[in-house]
């Protein structure tokens, strides 16, 4: 754990993953409820991968239960983006500053947002956007 730059790497990253770039490019991942990340992966700057949360059903903190996330082969998680208890598909990409949290994203998709929502599609040969929110400008 990098404590002077704020990064913080808590529980078993994935053999294949090096634990200092989550460090170099400013992330927070707390692996401790599990964490698979795929082959390929690309993480931008600041993005934070929570996978335990308390339990709290009987209106106070309670027992800390486990929030697993799974990112699959090829995808893109963009900086800043938050992950929680969720499954990013193979291909996906998640914008700048989403925040993906208790959802399947969809191989081969865009998700932009809080919360993150299908922006995009990759159909084979290009991306098709959902409406011009989110399109990309020239």
């Amino acid at each position: 754990m990098n404590v002077a730059a704020g990064v913080a790497v808590l529980g078993d990253i994935p053999k294949h993953i090096n634990k200092d770039d989550f460090l170099t490019r400013a992330c927070f991942v707390d692996a401790r409820g599990g964490l698979e990340i795929g082959e390929n992966v690309t993480f931008g700057f600041g993005v934070k991968i929570l996978t335990r949360s308390h339990e709290i059903g009987d209106g106070a903190v309670g027992d800390v239960n486990a929030r697993p996330v799974t990112i699959a082969d090829n995808a893109w998680i963009g900086s800043y983006a938050i992950l929680y208890n969720c499954t990013i598909g193979a291909g996906s990409i998640v914008s700048i500053g989403s925040v993906v949290r208790s959802c399947n994203i969809a191989p081969g998709v865009i998700v932009a947002g809080n919360p993150a929502e299908v922006i995009a599609r990759w159909d084979g040969s290009e991306w098709i956007y959902e409406g011009e929110k989110y399109r990309e400008v020239d």
